[in-house]
């Protein structure tokens, strides 16, 4: 997929994105695989995934690829390049959350094609509990290993 991160933002700027998981680390452009900002003397070079003006120059409104990692829900907090490399005291001009499912944005449109998928093939939502955390309702019941109509 391409242009998962979205920010709009000034015209004529160098804005990158950092990608951060639940624990607070980074997402390393180079190897794929998160740490903590600074390890080893790293800067905000290493972790900089580049954002495009759509329509360069005029539209404020960049892009950028979200890398294909495992399916979670991340932080991406968007920096305006104060000069030709990402630097660490770069400005945030914002930051959101990724739903991500692996390869692509979880957003209205995915879920709801998923949940149709569901209703019309099962007619039924299994929660399990692949994951080890027991699985528990939003009012904080258990769920797991229970079936619900659609």
């Amino acid at each position: 997929m391409a242009n998962e991160i979205v920010a709009n933002h000034l015209t004529s700027k160098t804005l990158y994105a950092a990608v951060f998981n639940a624990a607070g680390l980074v997402y390393r452009t180079s190897t794929g695989l998160f740490e903590a900002w600074g390890t080893s003397g790293r800067t905000a070079a290493d972790y900089d995934i580049a954002l495009t003006e759509t329509a360069a120059g005029a539209s404020m409104h960049y892009t950028g690829t979200f890398p294909v990692i495992v399916a979670a829900v991340y932080s991406v907090t968007v920096f305006d390049r104060a000069t030709g490399t990402p630097l660490n005291s770069d400005i945030a001009i914002g930051d959101g959350e990724m739903h991500w499912d692996g390869t692509d944005e979880i957003n209205d449109t995915t879920l709801n094609e998923l949940l149709e998928t569901i209703d019309s093939t099962t007619n039924r939502i299994v929660i399990d509990d692949t994951d080890g955390t027991g699985g528990t309702s939003s009012s904080g019941g258990s769920v797991a290993g229970k079936t619900h109509d659609c």
